[in-house]
């Protein structure tokens, strides 16, 4: 199945506010609740050691990604920066009233392509990468690359029948884990349950996501750099594999 460059509807500036972040909010909770990237914790925790840091910045974390759970489940010793495109200002303003120790988000937006140099270690992303045309995405890359920060890149969609399939049962998703948030304003209720645009727009851009992830031979072509030590591949899981591609210097030096 060819991958194709579409845009999904919460990347367009148009968007509204409260949807983006419904949307966000709801790929948090479901990755708290379900644990989704727990198969990755070893493969991170081996990164981080072989690197030399407990430093992370997390590129594109929407409403905090895994690194919430394992933070404050101490399930992964690490100090973490969330950032973001769209920084979910709200989901900022919860994450910091739930204090989880060795956790910030910054609240300005940052782009991953061109990640400032004062900001150090291990960069990762979940559920993101598919977001970049391929000339971007390869400069996400690049400019880790450049940096000498290492770098790691997980997917949980995929491009394949079955991704697409587990997609159509994303509303229900939305419906189920929404109760379970915490001070979801009447916005997001009304356009939950009464005028379901949340929902919609997670079915929409979910299907778009699988359409436009990266296959492990895609991921290949990117990761050329031979300064680097590569990793690419997929690691099982309960709702499908998880694709990763992880690159650190060869001289596994500590991001300074």
């Amino acid at each position: 199945m060819r991958r194709l460059d579409l845009v999904e509807i919460h990347d367009c500036r148009w968007c509204p506010e409260v949807i983006r972040d419904g949307l966000t909010d709801f790929l948090e909770i479901s990755t708290d609740v379900l644990d989704s990237y727990g198969p990755v914790r070893t493969l991170l925790l081996e990164v981080l050691s072989r690197c030399g840091t407990d430093r992370v910045l997390d590129l594109c974390s929407g409403a905090g990604g895994p690194w919430v759970h394992w933070l404050r489940q101490g399930l992964v010793p690490a100090t973490v920066t969330l950032t973001d495109k769209f920084p979910n200002l709200e989901a900022r303003r919860r994450l910091m009233q739930m204090g989880i120790a060795r956790l910030s988000y910054c609240p300005e937006p940052l782009d991953a392509t061109a990640a400032p140099a004062d900001l150090k270690g291990l960069r990762t992303m979940f559920t993101a990468f598919h977001h970049f045309p391929f000339k971007q995405a390869r400069a996400v890359i690049t400019d880790a690359v450049l940096k000498r920060q290492p770098i790691a890149i997980f997917e949980l969609t995929s491009r394949t029948p079955k991704g697409l399939f587990s997609m159509l049962l994303s509303p229900i998703g939305v419906w189920w884990l929404t109760p379970r948030m915490k001070k979801i304003g009447w916005k997001k209720w009304l356009l939950t349950y009464v005028l379901p645009l949340i929902p919609v727009v997670v079915l929409i851009d979910g299907i778009i996501s699988c359409l436009r992830t990266y296959s492990i031979g895609e991921l290949n072509s990117m990761a050329t750099d031979t300064s680097y030590t590569w990793q690419i591949g997929a690691i099982k899981a309960a709702g499908g594999p998880i694709t990763y591609l992880v690159g650190r210097p060869n001289q596994e030096e500590e991001p300074a």
